[in-house]
Parts: structure tokens; C-alpha cells; sequence
């Protein structure tokens, strides 16, 4: 569906509890985010000139971001307004994470915490979160072009031949909570002609002239009446550990005392895989399938967790004369 961007919210409650003892682990409400500050959003208008590529920034990294679309199709000059945006042209680089992207639940590499703006209802609210952290500003280009391969939600994105076009879909997709992401990215792609770094050179192919800027719609909601309906949904997401394989074996400790040594237990856990598929082994079926079929000696059984979010999305359906259209979808962000 081609829709405009539902409203993002971040009020809910998030409750994790342990599966098998249903143990509740933590309970959250509101999203956890704490609101520290708030400033009224910026209005930001579009160029309608080309300006020229001067800015010391982009000709550093225009190779990087060159080199990223020859390797992912993402184009050079998205990759670079978006470095140059998250990172303020480089002047606050999170840890070489000139992205902004977060370290979200699952990722298991280096990590630092930083301050940083989100905007909520229309108001911008200082925040602490975790982004990754990597070795080089250049291992962050890379990481960048993966990250938006992989994540189903910028497909619509991804489609875009229009870089304009482009920058609108990553502010649906919601890459950044900022109202006017999109318009920034545009700003920045217009006042240094980012485009002539694309591989398209910036020229629609299908008009042979440059690509024109696709203003970003926002969708406006109606209010409910008497012909409407609205459908809440909660998930659930599940996760946990992999089962392991325990060995356990003694080994020498010198001793720079005495001269001699003291033996110490060495218990190692790696992970238990199924022969079948050799694949980690993640839930209780397969488990105890799997030792009851053979001996594996000492073993561990996955520890599981669910996260429940009991009001996730919220669905609105109105009827217009004769048409049913949905006229409102919300979910809460952030949050799972």
C-alpha cells in the first residue's frame, strides 16, 4: 500500500517476563523515553537553485559514498546528505557513526552513549540512547548501506531511482523521528548539487533532464465519528538464548609464590546445534528433541523471553458514503 506515514507515538507499556516460570523481568510505560528539554520543530523550505559542491565534508567522503552505491545501489548523494545531517558535518560523530543509527535490541558489537535530539507530537526532547560504534568514519559508510539493505522497511526507499523521492521514503520508513527529515535531506543535496556524484549523475533517465524534487506529504488525520471503528493490536516478540553445551575440565594455575600450581575448573558453554540442520538451537521442541536423540553430555537449555506490548497499533476505519477507508494508524516507536 502507498500510503503516507502513520503517527508515530511513544506512549504503551512494555512488560518482559521470563517463558517456562513467567517471571516479569522489567516493566516499562511510556516508551522509557525521559523528557528533558522541548523546543518548538524547524520549518525547513527546499532550494529551488542548484547550488555548487564546495563544503569540505563531502569531497572527504565522496568516494566513500561513490564507492557505496557502485557496491549497494544506494546513491551517493542520500548517503552523503545523511552523513552530513546525523553528524553535523562531521563536527559531532558519535564514536565514527556518522549515521545516527542506534544499537537497537540483538545488535552485539561496540557501543557508546551520546545525547541526541527525537522529536515527538511536533516537540524536539533531549535523550540519551546507545548507537554503535566503530573503528573508522569509513567502516560506518559501509555499515550504513547494510543497514538499509537489510531492514524490510526501506524496500519502498530503496525503489526510489529519484533521490528526492528517496529521502521522503526514509522519513516514512521512520529513519529519524525529526517531521522534517526529509526536507533537511533535500536542503543539503540541493545547496551542494549532491547529485552530480550519482552514478545517474543526477539525470532522470526517463526525461533525460535532472530529477525534480518530490515534495514530502504528510497525512493529515480526520477525526473520528459516529462511521468509524478503530482496531487495537498488541505484539509479542520473543527472544532468548541459544542452548548450550557444557564441558568442564581441570587445569593448571601457576603459582609465582610457592612455585608450583593449583588446579582450577574450566567450564566451557558453546552452542548446541542441531546435526540436522547445523543450526543453533533456540527453542524447548527442538531442544529436547535433539538430546533425547543422542548423548551431548552436559547441556543447557535455552533461557526464552517474550516482550509484550499490549496496544502496539492502533488501526482506524472510517466510512465515507459508500467507501470504507483507513483514516487514522498509529504505533508506538521505540519501544521493541
Amino acid at each position: 500500500m502507498n500510503t503516507p506515514p502513520p503517527v508515530f507515538d511513544t506512549n504503551g507499556t512494555v512488560t518482559i517476563r521470563r517463558m517456562g516460570s513467567n517471571q516479569v523481568i522489567s516493566s516499562r510505560t511510556g516508551g522509557g523515553v525521559e523528557l528533558e528539554s522541548t523546543q518548538e520543530t524547524e520549518v525547513v523550505t527546499v532550494p529551488t537553485e542548484l547550488g555548487s559542491l564546495n563544503h569540505p565534508f563531502f569531497l572527504e567522503y565522496a568516494a566513500a559514498a561513490q564507492e557505496e552505491e557502485r557496491r549497494s545501489g544506494i546513491p551517493a548523494s542520500i548517503t552523503l546528505a545523511q552523513a552530513a545531517l546525523e553528524s553535523s558535518y562531521g563536527s559531532r560523530s558519535i564514536c565514527n557513526n556518522v549515521f545516527g543509527i542506534k544499537a537497537q535490541e540483538g545488535y552485539e558489537g561496540p557501543t557508546c552513549s551520546a545525547e541526541t535530539s527525537e522529536e515527538y507530537e511536533g516537540e524536539v526532547v533531549q535523550t540519551v540512547a546507545v548507537f554503535r560504534s566503530y573503528d573508522s568514519v569509513l567502516d560506518s559508510f559501509a555499515v550504513h548501506s547494510d543497514f538499509l539493505l537489510e531492514n524490510p522497511r526501506y524496500r519502498y526507499a530503496l525503489a526510489q531511482e529519484n533521490p528526492y523521492a528517496f529521502a521522503n521514503e526514509l522519513q516514512r520508513a521512520g529513519y529519524a523521528t525529526d517531521s522534517q527529515y526529509a526536507n533537511k535531506l533535500k536542503s543539503i543535496i540541493r545547496n551542494q548539487n549532491l547529485t552530480i556524484l550519482d552514478a545517474n549523475g543526477g539525470i532522470d533517465p526517463v526525461t533525460g533532464q535532472p530529477f525534480e524534487d518530490v515534495p514530502y506529504m504528510n497525512e493529515s488525520e480526520g477525526e473520528e465519528d459516529s462511521s468509524s471503528i478503530t482496531f487495537v493490536f498488541g505484539i509479542q516478540q520473543y527472544y532468548g538464548t541459544y542452548a548450550k553445551k557444557i564441558e568442564r575440565g581441570i587445569v593448571p594455575i601457576p603459582n609465582p609464590i610457592t612455585g608450583g600450581v593449583t588446579w582450577q575448573e574450566l567450564v566451557t558453554r558453546t552452542n548446541l546445534k542441531d546435526p540436522t540442520f547445523d543450526k543453533p538451537i533456540i527453542n524447548m521442541v527442538n531442544y529436547n528433541n535433539v538430546i533425547n536423540s543422542g548423548d551431548y553430555g552436559e547441556t543447557e537449555a535455552p533461557d526464552i523471553y517474550v516482550k509484550d506490548l499490549p496496544a502496539a497499533i492502533t488501526i482506524t476505519l472510517s466510512n465515507d458514503d459508500e467507501d470504507l477507508y483507513m483514516s487514522s494508524a498509529r504505533w508506538v516507536r521505540g519501544t521493541y
